[in-house]
């Protein structure tokens, strides 16, 4: 998780996060923030995604929408972002 050093750690799903998120059924915790939460998703095609699931609170900050728009046009692989 977030802050404890263990690069690829894969934490599990609590019990209150959604079993899915914008068509990607989610499989574990990535890491936690002061925006939100990074889950590791599985598409239904079975292609692997970091899935964010931002606070509401920043949902509609426009610097978010921007940053998608960059990494779609540097050619990142899209990422499912959601808010709560």
């Amino acid at each position: 998780m977030a802050g404890d050093g263990g690069a690829g750690v894969i934490g599990a799903l609590a019990e209150s996060d959604p079993a899915e998120v914008g068509g990607y059924r989610l499989l574990g915790r990535l890491g936690a923030g002061g925006m939100g939460t990074v889950f590791l998703g599985v598409s239904p095609g079975a292609r692997l995604a970091a899935v964010k699931l931002v606070h509401p609170e920043y949902a509609a900050d426009p610097s978010l929408a921007r940053g998608q728009e960059r990494a779609k046009e540097a050619g990142m692989p899209q990422i499912a972002v959601s808010a709560t």
